[in-house]
């Protein structure tokens, strides 16, 4: 029946790394990576991160922060790249990727995972003082 291979050849698989956490030092640029995979290729790929103390997530397209760069990798898959331009702390938590192709319906997928903002420990010495006893050589 061709309607159902169509059906399942157009399902979307996103894949994340493994491990669903990143971490980012602070200010510092950094990338979070995803790959959509279907046939036909994904034909949109979107991100988003949930909002502090919410259920929901806000789409991070067109915010000033970020970019997305989208490239085709291969007949069946596409890989988007968000960048954050200089990570801040608000940056901490969960990202999704959401993936859909277009084939007489919608199919869509996403995958979930976590980045966390980390700044690197500083040491601030200051110059001590030594003072000599007066008539001391």
């Amino acid at each position: 029946d061709l309607s159902h291979d169509l059906f399942t050849e157009a399902a979307v698989t996103v894949q994340w790394d493994p491990k669903n956490q990143k971490t980012a030092e602070f200010g510092k640029e950094f990338n979070l990576t995803c790959t959509a995979i279907a046939i036909p290729r994904p034909t949109t790929v979107v991100w988003s991160r949930k909002i502090t103390n919410a259920v929901d997530f806000e789409i991070l397209d067109g915010h000033s922060r970020f970019t997305k760069t989208d490239r085709v990798i291969d007949v069946e898959s596409l890989e988007s790249t968000l960048t954050f331009k200089a990570t801040e702390y608000d940056d901490d938590g969960e990202y999704k990727c959401f993936a859909e192709n277009k084939i007489a319906v919608v199919h869509t997928s996403e995958a979930k995972g976590n980045l966390v903002i980390y700044q690197n420990p500083t040491v601030h010495m200051t110059p001590t003082e030594i003072a000599s006893a007066s008539g001391s050589s």
